[in-house]
């Protein structure tokens, strides 16, 4: 992301004198440094200190960039020490004390003892938080999971330190194990620069100006991104409501009214009632206004949709068949995956009992909010079977079917399947054959049908890229 880059260029700057002016005033970082290293061989020779095992020479290989004239180059071990913290159990901690407890995640607790006594940095020394850097509060408790710091003299703002850690990237110094692990003899070979004390601070004041901005930008980030991911997604909600509205295409004198289309509807049903091929169905409640969720163009009509629908029943396999269950949908495409699920009769599950047909629609009626919903396109052999956790869902020649299926994906259709009052359960909610028969479709004349789908068809796989982009 853009702000991270952003604040990664503004810290490096920082640690290359690139953010603040130089004054002849401050001195020279140099200069501090004999000081300070006069100081350490005093106090070995008074026996205070013990005299440490001196670290390389800096070559000019090991110098990553240039830094200004009056600052200079140092280990981290000629001006810092580390130690670890000290256990600390979360079953130990008290944790009603008033002292943080710091670990490599920062504080992790309170406790009510400490041993740590002024300001300072603490490193998380293992595992996911090795190589962190956190400035601690004084009077406080470190575990062992965390090396404290210590400015061996007055030559580091502990500000500017943590800065320049943060920057070092630890944890790439850690050794490769299952748990990555770091050491003060990892870190102190580690070359850094040091600046005068004055400019320290000026780095110090100009960072709190900037960070909080990159911080502020990292948040806009992260919203529009967001919004971006959201957009395609919406956008195709959107254009499905459009369609079952009547809003994506243009209404056509031309197309007659779809009256007469039900009409024609109840004509085929009562006609395979007759030949046995369907069950006659038990009347479907008249639609009242209350239930009409908007308004649909004036040669459209309201429709139940068991009124324009039927399904082929179940029977028990008694051969070879292809069984197709929730698995079998992917509810992202909404179309059929792998049908690879050939089952013997004998080993049909109980669910394996719908019978489906090309051109059916079939949706998932436990769950409802997965959208396990697909128009099967194909012939398939052997036969398919269905879960009964489907409602089957044949459409008379006279209907599209793939305007019923969009319907399905709707909002409008999709609000309805898992409102409270209809989808019924806590774990598994599901949608009863009853309540699903009553679904309110809008149903436009055929002909517009035809053209709602061709527009949806055009639009959909263009967002389906952007999904795929997001």
């Amino acid at each position: 992301m853009i702000a991270e880059q952003l604040k990664r260029s503004v810290l490096q700057a920082a640690i290359q004198g690139k953010l603040t002016q130089q004054l002849p005033e401050d001195g020279n970082a140099s200069d501090l440094l004999k000081e300070i290293q006069k100081e350490k061989a005093r106090l070995v020779r008074e026996g205070k200190i013990r005299k440490e095992k001196p670290l390389s020479e800096i070559t000019e290989d090991e110098v990553p960039f240039d830094i200004p004239e009056n600052w200079c180059w140092v280990r981290l071990g000629d001006v810092i020490s580390v130690s670890s913290g000290k256990s600390l159990t979360q079953n130990n901690m008290d944790k009603q004390g008033e002292y943080p407890v710091y670990g490599g995640n920062g504080v992790n607790g309170k406790h009510n003892d400490f041993f740590v006594t002024k300001d300072t940095l603490v490193i998380g020394r293992v595992g996911f938080y090795c190589g962190c850097v956190h400035k601690t509060i004084s009077d406080c408790w470190v575990t062992d999971n965390a090396l404290i710091v210590s400015i061996k003299q007055k030559i580091f703002n502990l500000d500017f330190l943590s800065l320049v850690l943060i920057v070092l990237d630890l944890k790439s110094t850690s050794v490769a194990t299952a748990q990555p692990v770091i050491s003060g003899m990892r870190i102190y070979p580690i070359v850094i620069p040091l600046p005068p004390l004055a400019e320290q601070q000026r780095i110090v004041q100009r960072l709190e100006e900037l960070l909080p901005k990159t911080d502020s930008l990292k948040t806009d980030e992260s919203r529009l991104d967001v919004l971006q991911r959201a957009f395609p997604k919406q956008m195709r909600a959107s254009v499905l409501q459009y369609a079952v509205e009547g809003k994506l295409t243009e209404q056509l004198p031309s197309d007659g009214d779809a009256h007469d289309l039900l009409k024609e509807i109840q004509k085929e049903k009562d006609r395979l009632v007759r030949e046995g091929k369907i069950r006659k169905e038990k009347p479907l409640p008249e639609i009242t206004e209350d239930e009409i969720p908007f308004d649909i163009p004036e040669n459209w009509r309201w429709v139940r949709l068991g009124s324009i629908s039927y399904n082929h029943g179940q029977k028990k396999p008694t051969e070879p068949f292809t069984y197709i269950d929730i698995s079998s949908i992917d509810n992202d495409a909404n179309t059929l995956g792998n049908l690879t699920n050939i089952v013997r009769p004998e080993d049909a599950p109980s669910r394996a009992r719908k019978i489906v047909f090309k051109g059916d629609v079939i949706y998932a009626t436990v769950r409802p909010y997965l959208h396990n919903i697909c128009l099967i396109d194909k012939e398939i052999k052997p036969e398919p079977i269905v879960s009964t956790g489907f409602a089957v869902v044949c459409t008379p020649e006279s209907l599209l079917n793939k305007y019923l299926f969009y319907c399905f994906l709707s909002p409008m259709f999709d609000g309805y399947a898992n409102d409270n009052d209809n989808a019924k359960g806590v774990a598994y909610p599901a949608i009863n054959d009853e309540k699903f028969s009553k679904a309110l479709i809008p149903l436009p004349p055929l002909a517009e049908q035809q053209r709602i789908v061709q527009r949806l068809e055009e639009l959909l796989p263009k967002i389906a890229k952007l999904e795929m982009k997001a």
